[in-house]
Order: C-alpha cells, then structure tokens, then sequence
C-alpha cells in the first residue's frame, strides 16, 4: 500500500466494497426467496452480471473507468437457467454484454430480434463449444482515448491488440456460472 496511501485508507476502501456486495447479495437473497415462495423460481431465467469490474491498486490506480487491464473487463455473469440446465456449471469464454439479449431470446427459444448487433452464445452454455470471437473495449472521453480488441481463434485464445502500452495483455472473457 506505501505507493497508493496509507494502509488504513485503502482498508477502508475494500471494506466499503466489501459491504456494497452483502448487502446486493442481501437483496438478491430476497428476490431468490420471493420466486421461490411464488412457485416461480424453476422456470425463470435469471442473469446477473456486472457492468465492469474495480481496479483496487493492481496498477497504480483504484475505482474503475481509467484503464482497460483484466480487472476492469473480465467479469461474472450468472445465470439461472429454466429448469435448472446446467446448474452447477460453468464455461469461461470471450463473451460482450452486447451477446446477452440474442442470448436470452435463444435461451428461451424466442424469435430473433434483428436490431440486435450481438450474436447469441447458446452454443456456448449447450456445449462449451465457442467459435471464434473478437472482443471490442474503449475508453473515450478522457484527457486520453485507449482501445483495446481480443480475439479467440481455434479455441484458444488469443493476444490483445491495443493502443497504448499498458492496455496490450488484457482480457475481456467472461466466466459464465450455472446457478442452481
């Protein structure tokens, strides 16, 4: 902590944190328990991910919207499949939250919407297989822009190609979890 601030500060910080999480996991205890009391918790489609992720001193900075590192774009989605599929289990993938409307309407065997600029990742939670894929990320409107793109080829993945030095190995995938 000696280079970002007192040691105290920065505890405070990810306790702050800390308490925003129990009391979203409160929340979210309590809407479970409602579909639940309701009888309509086994065939709902629930998705829970987060917008971006927080940079606690990783690199020199904290909060988020300034860098393009792993810890900013690599973030949890959960989902809660209709009867239970796939409950317990879980993919890791290059994913955009742009992906997630397609995704929801195929899940639910829905029509497709054509304005949609994202393409469903069904295949993905069905069977782990994922074709190729090219993440976009980019921070505008600072005293400084920085872009960032991903791309899985053959399975695996593959390096970043970004405009400044400290965006060039980030990752943008998202680890996808069955909740049961």
């Amino acid at each position: 902590y000696a280079d970002f601030g007192a040691a105290a500060e920065c505890q405070q910080t990810l306790d702050a944190y800390d308490a925003e999480i129990a009391y979203s996991d409160a929340q979210l205890a309590r809407l479970l328990d409602a579909l639940k009391q309701r009888h309509l918790y086994e065939n709902t489609l629930l998705l829970i991910i987060a917008d971006h992720g927080e940079e606690f001193w990783d690199h020199g900075g904290e909060n988020h919207g300034r860098t393009l590192y792993q810890e900013m774009l690599k973030i949890p989605l959960i989902m809660k499949l209709p009867m239970g599929r796939h409950a317990g289990g879980s993919r890791e993938a290059l994913v955009e939250m742009i992906d997630i409307a397609p995704t929801i309407l195929d899940c639910l065997a829905l029509p497709k919407e054509e304005r949609f600029q994202g393409r469903s990742f069904k295949e993905l939670l069905d069977t782990g297989a994922c074709e190729p894929r090219m993440g976009y990320a980019s921070l505008l409107g600072l005293s400084f822009s920085a872009r960032a793109v991903r791309y899985v080829r053959d399975g695996a993945n593959g390096p970043w190609v970004a405009g400044r030095k400290e965006a060039e190995r980030l990752s943008a995938s998202v680890a996808v979890w069955f909740a049961t």
